[in-house]
């Protein structure tokens, strides 16, 4: 969004972008999109153990997705429920810290640093255990999604980091 838009001539138009607030609407995308995949995993969790009924349509259906990958090992039952459980803490925790740093950030810029870099951290390593665990499960349909998340987080990391909060450009 400009802030200020000075015409110049009908050629030149400077014009002054709140890099701040775009670095602040990417903060808030990570928080929603976390905070919807905790409630939809969730929710499909709770399908699984038909608490939900099996017509509840806002469940994300990874549930049958990680229960499928881990029956290749004995016991993949309670695996799949603790893997799952695992990655909605997980998930959530990251949500959380992603709505901390869109709170700082809208409140003041220099400390929200430290928790833009927790944030991106914390949901960077679950992209990565993600990666491991395709490894260890021998199982790369979901391989591409996971390094692309991973890839995106870090493009977060280096926005909020590198680019200046003022950006002049002439048009």
């Amino acid at each position: 969004m400009p802030k200020r838009c000075l015409a110049k001539g009908f050629d030149e138009v400077v014009m002054f972008t709140r890099v701040h607030d775009i670095k602040c609407a990417l903060l808030w995308f990570w928080a929603v999109w976390l905070s919807v995949v905790v409630a939809t995993n969730g929710c499909d969790l709770l399908k699984h153990w038909t608490i939900l009924p099996a017509w509840w349509a806002f469940a994300s259906g990874n549930y049958a997705a990680v229960a499928k990958v881990t029956s290749v090992y004995p016991g993949s039952s309670w695996i799949s429920v603790l893997l799952f459980l695992g990655v909605i803490a997980w998930e959530g925790l990251a949500a959380i810290l992603f709505w901390r740093a869109v709170v700082l950030w809208m409140r003041q810029r220099e400390p929200a640093y430290a928790a833009v870099n927790v944030a991106i951290a914390v949901s960077m390593s679950l992209w990565a255990a993600f990666l491991v665990a395709e490894e260890v499960y021998v199982d790369f349909s979901v391989s591409s999604t996971h390094r692309q998340l991973l890839a995106l987080s870090l493009l977060t990391l280096l926005v909020i980091h590198l680019l200046p909060e003022e950006v002049a450009s002439k048009r």
